[in-house]
């Protein structure tokens, strides 16, 4: 029956297939024989059979040229696997299927939802294609073909708007077509179901069967959806690729820049290429399965093979001489094979050294020696170190205390420290004795508990990996110091940027010139001991005039202990062309760090709440408003997005206009000229004393900071946001008045029109002209990015989705990273959550959904993991017809529930009617049922300690 079965089976496949199907014998490497066999009686019969066996695809009216494998199986195997996507009962489905007619009505069925599923991937993927490349499509469409020849770039796509649009017309005329068909044949049911008898009960059964329908279908087009995933991915890099091509072409190359970028991208390609037909040739040799080529060999001896067959040899002497002869051409095959494997390598060296050349021509040209120098270490840094390097910046080795140069006393008495001072006001508050002996003999069993499990023995394994990548991070840092090169966080882009130090110090430098921000202090002195003096004197004078409270006053004060100058540090923007740096000041210990804690503590909230209609606090907020834009019906064909964010923000505005703004917003929103207990001019001479003191180290230097705010202190950012507040008054009116979106997040604006480009642009450039420290970059699409959000309206069709930055790594925290557990459990949930939040539809969320399993099986995540925290999620949200179906209708249920669903920050904040004093910073009450104790979490023996502390407390308390 098996057998039969496997005979009957209809199976196309080409010569090389044919190839990688056959088996060898362990004696030799083969190749299948090209002589033709004749058919036996018995093996045309079961052609027969299997012909009669396909008469729902022959008799059909078939509408579709080329039907996919799971539709031309024979009938029973249809049938078969139609019942396996039925739940429930399969009975009634079962004897339905025995009559023709019926079976024949649910192959159409079939074939007809498989061609509207087919055309929506197509539609889809037009969209997606609109979406990514429409920047590229415009260029493309003008420059000439032979540029793109020359500069290989791999356009297989349409190459102007009206393709696109032609391109479309024709998928929505196809699937207008077969959608009537649907509907027409799902009217003409086979005469078996149309009697009037147990009416109810036939539509029940009906209804199972559609779903089973579209279940089959489903999951006989996987394949088919993982081939359109892989058209997006690869239409990402394609995009990419064009996108690196024009930026290239706007430096304004010379002529023999632009042959010796030729040169490296062609070699690229060659590179790859041959990389590839390496990778071939070896998954050859090691199955055993070579070119159909090599099957020449097998009769390049043809005299011996003539000679051997004639009369009078033994049988032995044949066998020893057949047997030599397939040694010999198995050896002759492998040595060929080897030698083909070498050469193949060998040329993927000359490509990699013609790209090096070029690179090098470039590198001794321009006399670029901060290049050398991160070149040099790309050189002689290993790959265990380069993969290191790539686990993020989130990864954290395991075992740190291990290799601390703290002493082991240290370490626990620090933590000690700790949980002593936190269990200790937990037990004052209880109105418990901390020092009763009682009390001692809990913490000293505490002490010696963290003594016990920090000096216990790791597992051989985990000492082996802890010793290993400690050993990789110390070897990196050695060749950073040798090479003259760092390694730097980005800014929003999850990877590493490796350049030289003097490469990085001259940007710093010039970003330092182009701002105009900061005066370097000539003299040398350190200005730390004037700062404190004067912060001090300030609070002593309020104080002492009682314009703030005494414990105000010690909130405020700096502290002796830690006190210490801010440091200037830059972070490297990866997602912008150049490369530009963002200055971050590390306000850790500054002098007047709490008095700008205590004024963003005041006045943050207060303009979150007077601000709250024009402010996007998250990209869940944005979409939110976005879909109660689409509701009301103001989103149209001519709708476009507008965006721009601010160059430079807290290092551009201007101190006096800041504080000039500062001070109206607080007279408009005071009570009685007064915030809380602080008068006005008490909360201007705080700020102004946050201003003047912005004084920091910068490579041995010290530096004031003449405009703007430093990024890093609290309260720059909220100055920031009151004198956009003020800037922005005049766009907000007129977005108001055209009854259309505007929201800020920072320095980062999107709103939406329906003004003529011209209009919108006119607007747009007297907002950039009403404030010369106030410039603008825009964008006005009909498709834009903003926040995480990737928007378009197509066709009056709002669609939303995830936005993953170009320059971004798809990676997620590794699994291998020393965290807790449930931190990689969350990942998961997280993504998932934003996911379905951010996707209007489920095709959409499927797509993201896809990306984001891969992004984490490449961090690490074993498979069973994922899937059993994808199942929880669904589960947990009675969505599992959206992961095994992609149900639309439940999606959009799951999607608005979960996107109306209050976030932890809206939970914290307080109803948007609620008035300013309710804004206001009150003393936080401590909660006597909760005892909430940080500690570095370590893997190893010290993975215990949390749960052995719990019982130590439900022991002596």
């Amino acid at each position: 029956m098996n057998k039969r079965k496997r005979e009957t089976k209809v199976i196309t496949t080409t010569t090389e297939d044919t190839m990688l199907i056959k088996s060898f014998s362990q004696a030799s490497i083969s190749q299948p024989t090209t002589k033709k066999t004749c058919r036996s009686s018995k093996q045309q019969d079961l052609n027969t059979k299997t012909k009669q066996n396909h008469t729902l695809k022959n008799n059909s009216d078939k509408t579709w040229k080329d039907l996919p494998d799971y539709l031309t199986v024979p009938d029973d195997v249809f049938k078969r696997n139609l019942l396996n996507q039925v739940t429930g009962d399969q009975t009634i489905i079962s004897q339905w299927l025995e009559d023709y007619s019926i079976l024949q009505y649910a192959w159409k069925y079939a074939s007809l939802t498989n061609q509207i599923s087919y055309l929506k991937m197509e539609e889809n993927f037009m969209e997606f294609y609109t979406s990514t490349a429409t920047t590229e499509i415009n260029w493309l469409s003008v420059v000439p073909k032979t540029m793109i020849i020359e500069n290989n770039i791999n356009w297989i796509y349409c190459k102007t708007e009206k393709n696109i649009n032609q391109r479309r017309m024709s998928i929505q005329r196809q699937l207008h077509v077969v959608t009537s068909k649907l509907s027409e044949h799902l009217q003409q049911r086979p005469p078996l179901l149309l009697t009037s008898h147990e009416r109810t009960v036939i539509d029940m059964n009906m209804n199972i069967l559609s779903v089973a329908i579209l279940a089959f279908v489903h999951k006989g087009q996987q394949r088919l959806r993982n081939q359109f995933q892989e058209k997006e991915a690869a239409l990402k890099l394609d995009v990419k690729d064009a996108r690196l091509v024009q930026s290239f072409y706007k430096l304004n190359p010379t002529e023999e820049q632009i042959r010796s970028a030729k040169m490296i991208w062609q070699a690229c390609i060659d590179e790859q290429k041959t990389k590839e037909e390496v990778s071939i040739l070896k998954q050859r040799l090691s199955t055993q399965r070579l070119s159909p080529s090599y099957s020449l060999l097998d009769h390049s001896i043809d005299n011996l093979e003539r000679i051997l067959a004639k009369p009078g040899f033994q049988q032995d002497k044949r066998a020893y001489f057949n047997s030599s002869r397939q040694k010999l051409i198995t050896q002759y095959k492998y040595q060929m094979m080897t030698l083909t494997i070498q050469a193949t390598e060998d040329l993927v060296r000359a490509h990699s050294q013609i790209i090096n050349d070029e690179k090098k021509k470039w590198l001794l040209e321009n006399h670029d020696t901060n290049q050398e120098s991160w070149q040099t270490l790309l050189k002689i840094i290993e790959e265990p170190e380069l993969k290191l390097i790539a686990r993020l910046p989130q990864y954290i080795t395991p075992c740190q205390s291990r290799f601390s140069r703290k002493s082991l006393d240290e370490i626990v008495d620090d933590e000690f420290k700790n949980i002593m001072s936190k269990t200790t006001a937990c037990l004052g508050d209880h109105h418990t004795s901390a020092s009763d002996e009682h009390a001692k003999e809990f913490f000293r069993l505490i002490k010696t508990r963290l003594y016990e499990l920090h000096s216990a023995p790791l597992s051989h394994k985990l000492m082996a990996r802890a010793t290993h990548e400690n050993q990789l991070v110390l070897s990196i840092q050695r060749k950073l110091k040798k090479t003259n090169a760092i390694i730097r966080r980005t800014d929003k882009s999850k990877i590493f940027y490796i350049c030289s130090t003097k490469e990085f110090e001259q940007k710093a430098i010039d970003y330092m010139k182009k701002t105009g921000a900061y005066q370097e202090i000539t003299n040398g002195i350190n200005p730390l001991g004037n700062i404190r003096l004067l912060i001090t004197n300030l609070l002593n004078n309020l104080k002492e005039k009682k314009s703030i409270t005494i414990e105000q006053w010690k909130n405020m004060l700096p502290n002796r202990r830690n006190c210490e100058l801010p440091h200037l540090y830059f972070i490297p923007k990866a997602h912008k062309i150049h490369v530009p740096l963002r200055p971050i000041m590390s306000f850790k210990g500054s002098p007047a760090i709490n008095i700008s804690k205590f004024l963003n503590a005041l006045l943050a909230p207060i303009y979150l709440r007077v601000a709250r209609k024009t402010t996007y606090i998250s990209g869940t907020d944005l979409i939110r408003q976005l879909e109660n834009y689409n509701k009301s019906g103001r989103l149209q064909q001519t709708t476009l997005f507008i965006i721009f964010d601010v160059t430079d923000l807290y290092t551009m505005i201007p101190r006096d206009g800041a504080l000039h703004a500062l001070a109206q917003f607080l007279i408009k929103y005071s009570k009685n000229r007064k915030i809380g207990n602080l008068s006005i001019d008490t909360i201007l001479r705080l700020s102004r004393m946050v201003l003047d003191t912005n004084y920091f180290a910068y490579n041995a230097k010290y530096y004031k900071q003449i405009r703007g705010g430093a990024m890093g202190s609290p309260f720059t950012m909220v100055l920031a946001n009151i004198y956009m507040l003020d800037w922005e008054q005049k766009l907000i009116a007129d977005q108001e008045s055209d009854k259309e979106l505007y929201g800020r997040y920072i320095d980062d604006v999107f709103m939406t029109t329906n003004l003529s480009y011209v209009d919108i642009i006119k607007r747009l450039e007297e907002a950039n002209k009403k404030d010369t420290n106030i410039k603008i970059t825009y964008k006005v699409q009909s498709a834009v990015d903003f926040l995480d959000v990737a928007i378009e309206n197509k066709n009056q069709q709002l669609t939303t989705s995830v936005f993953h930055k170009p320059a971004a790594e798809s990676c997620v925290l590794p699994f291998s990273s020393d965290h807790p557990r449930y931190t990689h459990r969350n990942t998961i949930y997280c993504g998932l959550l934003r996911a379905v939040r951010f996707c209007s539809d489920v095709h959409h969320f499927d797509h993201e959904r896809f990306n984001f399993e891969l992004t984490l099986i490449i961090s690490g995540y074993p498979l069973p993991f994922i899937n059993h925290h994808f199942k929880r999620f669904f589960e947990a949200n009675k969505a599992m017809n959206v992961w095994k179906h992609l149900d639309e209708n439940i999606y959009q249920q799951f999607h608005r529930k979960l996107l109306y669903q209050s976030t932890r920050n809206e939970k914290r904040q307080l109803p948007i009617n609620s008035t300013i004093d309710q804004y206001l910073p009150k003393p936080k009450i401590w909660d006597r049922q909760r005892l909430i104790l940080h500690y570095k979490y370590e893997s190893g023996p010290t993975i215990k300690y949390r749960r052995e502390l719990r019982q130590l407390w439900q022991k002596y308390y």
